[in-house]
C-alpha cells in the first residue's frame, strides 16, 4: 500500500513540471495590459497645436518596461476608450480612440522616437460616428531633420513642403493623386513677416500675399486672358486682419471700382462704400451685430454725389 502511494505521489510530480514548462512555451510574449478608468494608471499626455491640422500626443518618457507592447484603457462601463501600442524602447507608435458606443473615433501612428513635437506623427485617421466610415485620413513625410515634407490626403492630393537654411518653408505644392502639379507657392520672408506669391501648375502667377506677423496685410489677385493681365484686384487689411479696402483696376492700371469696409469695435462690418472710377457709387449699412453679408439700408447716389435712391432690406 506504501509503495502505491508512492508511486501516484511522484506521477503527480511528474505531470506538475509538464504543465508548468508548457505554460513557460506557450507564454512567450505579453498579453496585452487591460486597465480600467478606476485604475491609478492613466492613458499617455497629450498635446493640441490649434494652427495644425493635426494633434500629436506628448511622450515625455517612454514606460516603465520594454516588454509592454500593448496597454487597453477602459472606462467605468467596461467599454473601451482607447489604445496605445509601444515599439521596444516603450514610445508610442500609435493610438486608437474609440466613442462610448465602442466605435473606433480616431486613430494616429507615431515615429515612436519620443521627441515632444507634432513631427513624430505619420498617419491620422478620424470616423463617422453614426456609420464608422473614414472622414478623414492623412499620411506625413518627414526629411532627417524632423520637418514636415508630405502630406498625403487618403485618397486625394500630396501638399509637399521645401525649406531655407533656417528651417523656414519657402516653398508649399500641391500634387494630384496622379502625381501631376495643380499649383505652388512661393514664400518670401521680410523683416516683419512674409510675402505668398501662389502659382499655377504653369508657372503664371494668380495671387500674392503679405503678412505682417501671422496678419494678412495685403493681397492682389490676378485675370488672365490668354497669358495678359485682364485685370487685377488690390485688398488692404486693417490692423485686425479685416479688409478695409478693395480696388479693382484693368490690365492697363486703370481703376475701375473700390470698395471702403468699417467695423465696429467687435469686429462686425457696419458700412461699405462702393465706388465706380473713383466717384462713389453707394453705401451699404450693415447691422454690425454678426456677420452676415445682407444689408439694411442701401443708398445710391447720382455722379454729382446728390442720393439717387434709398433702399431697406
Amino acid at each position: 500500500m506504501k509503495n502505491l502511494l508512492t508511486l501516484l505521489l511522484a506521477a503527480l510530480m511528474i505531470s506538475a513540471v509538464i504543465f508548468i514548462t508548457a505554460c513557460e512555451d506557450k507564454h512567450t510574449e505579453l498579453p496585452a495590459i487591460t486597465i480600467s478608468s478606476t485604475s491609478k494608471e492613466q492613458p499617455p499626455e497629450t498635446t493640441t497645436k490649434e494652427n495644425v491640422e493635426t494633434t500629436s500626443p506628448v511622450v515625455k518618457e517612454p514606460i516603465e518596461s520594454s516588454n509592454v507592447k500593448k496597454a487597453v484603457y477602459y472606462r467605468d462601463d467596461g467599454t473601451i476608450s482607447s489604445e496605445y501600442e509601444y515599439n521596444e524602447n516603450g514610445y508610442i507608435i500609435s493610438e486608437t480612440l474609440y466613442d462610448t458606443d465602442g466605435k473606433k473615433s480616431r486613430y494616429r501612428a507615431y515615429l515612436g522616437t519620443g521627441v515632444e513635437n507634432d513631427s513624430t506623427l505619420t498617419e491620422e485617421i478620424r470616423y463617422d460616428a453614426l456609420n464608422g466610415e473614414e472622414t478623414y485620413h492623412h499620411k506625413y513625410e518627414y526629411d532627417e531633420n524632423g520637418r514636415l515634407i508630405k502630406d498625403t490626403a487618403i485618397p486625394g492630393a500630396s501638399m509637399t513642403y521645401e525649406y531655407d537654411e533656417n528651417g523656414r518653408v519657402i516653398r508649399r505644392s500641391t500634387i494630384l493623386s496622379d502625381g501631376s502639379l495643380k499649383d505652388y507657392y512661393i514664400i518670401e520672408y521680410t523683416a516683419v513677416g512674409r510675402k505668398e506669391s501662389r502659382y499655377s501648375w504653369e508657372g503664371v502667377l494668380w495671387r500674392t500675399t503679405e503678412y505682417s506677423g501671422e496678419k494678412i496685410k495685403s493681397s492682389v489677385s490676378y485675370s488672365y486672358i490668354g497669358t495678359n493681365i485682364s485685370s487685377y484686384t488690390v485688398s488692404v487689411y486693417n490692423s485686425n486682419g479685416r479688409k478695409a479696402k478693395e480696388t479693382n483696376y484693368d490690365g492697363n492700371g486703370t481703376e475701375r471700382s473700390s470698395s471702403e469696409y468699417e467695423y465696429n469695435e467687435n469686429g462686425f462690418r457696419t458700412f461699405e462704400r462702393r465706388y465706380k472710377a473713383g466717384v462713389l457709387d453707394y453705401v451699404l449699412e450693415y447691422p454690425g451685430k454678426d456677420y452676415a453679408e445682407h444689408y439694411i439700408k442701401k443708398t445710391e447716389y447720382s455722379p454729382d454725389g446728390s442720393i439717387r435712391n434709398i433702399y431697406y432690406s
